[in-house]
């Protein structure tokens, strides 16, 4: 199964798609990459590899949505009917 992924671009920002220790220091998953420590052919690599991923653009903020109205049940004469507590 193949998934779409962005073209490779070194201009770009960086995460850490898997855990690894880089120069001594221990990188966690969604861990900012520093792309300078390595040479644009290593950061190739390691994006072919998936052990690095372009971090996602941030998304622009949406208006927060008005809540939805409370429920309120209908009393209606078929409801009473079917219960039984209205005239017949």
């Amino acid at each position: 199964m193949r998934t779409f992924r962005e073209t490779f671009d070194r201009e770009r920002d960086f995460l850490v798609n898997r855990e690894m220790t880089m120069g001594g220091k221990r990188l966690a998953v969604d861990d900012p990459f520093d792309k300078t420590a390595v040479t644009a052919r290593r950061l190739r690599q390691l994006y072919d590899a998936r052990w690095v991923k372009i971090a996602a653009a941030e998304a622009p903020l949406t208006p927060p949505q008005p809540p939805l109205p409370a429920f309120t049940p209908v009393q209606t004469s078929l409801a009473r009917r079917v219960v039984g507590g209205g005239d017949s």
